[in-house]
């Protein structure tokens, strides 16, 4: 499992400047500014970094490859969830850090980046299914719908964090949380049962 995930770091690497310049900079301007919400950015990372992953394996074809070297179906599924929560659950801790270590790390901040965690992960978990079936660019388009329903949640849940008293801070903060952790099992059992039955 680790040896396809280095696999895929290894395809983007291309793309690990865009990907080091759109981290750092969300990090100064959150701190400049002292504005938790601009580290929610952060964890959006981890949904186009498996959807960069995935095109540029279905460009190469290399799934028909792995299939062809043995590599069993299943496997192949679970190491695109695998990756997409190996970027995802540091990049959230990190921006807890990061709030942390420069003073504006209170109860709001916390459920500010416990919601958006939890949103990146519904996204990733509604994405992965669709571009195993479809393919990269059915992906792609979904995913940019998606990618806007959740700025427009985000901006919600951020006016209702600021607004309403402590107890619905917290609740606010961690259903989106629970829902992308629990949505990894609809996900993962609908992606596995679409890779069951498709060609290469």
């Amino acid at each position: 499992m680790f040896g396809l995930i280095l696999k895929d770091i290894k395809n983007i690497s291309n793309q690990f400047l865009y990907y080091l310049a759109a981290f750092l900079g969300l990090i100064v301007f959150s701190v400049w500014t002292k504005n938790v919400y601009i580290l929610g950015g952060i964890v959006f990372l981890s949904v186009s970094l498996p959807l960069s992953a995935l095109t540029i394996d279905e460009k190469n074809h290399w799934d028909s490859f792995a299939l062809a070297s043995g590599i069993s179906r299943r496997r192949l599924v679970l190491y695109r969830y695998a990756l997409a929560y190996s970027v995802g659950v540091p990049l959230l801790g990190c921006g807890v850090a990061v709030a942390g270590i420069f003073g504006y790390l209170d109860l709001k901040a916390v459920a500010a980046l416990a919601s958006f965690g939890g949103m990146s992960f519904l996204v990733n978990n509604a994405m992965l299914p669709i571009v195993l079936k479809k393919g990269s660019e059915h992906a792609q388009a979904a995913y940019l719908i998606m990618f806007a329903g959740v700025v427009l949640m985000s901006v919600l849940f951020a006016i209702s964090i600021e607004l309403m008293g402590r107890t619905v801070v917290w609740a606010l903060a961690f259903l989106p949380l629970s829902l992308g952790f629990l949505s990894v099992i609809p996900s993962l059992l609908a992606a596995l049962n679409i890779y069951k039955n498709k060609d290469f």
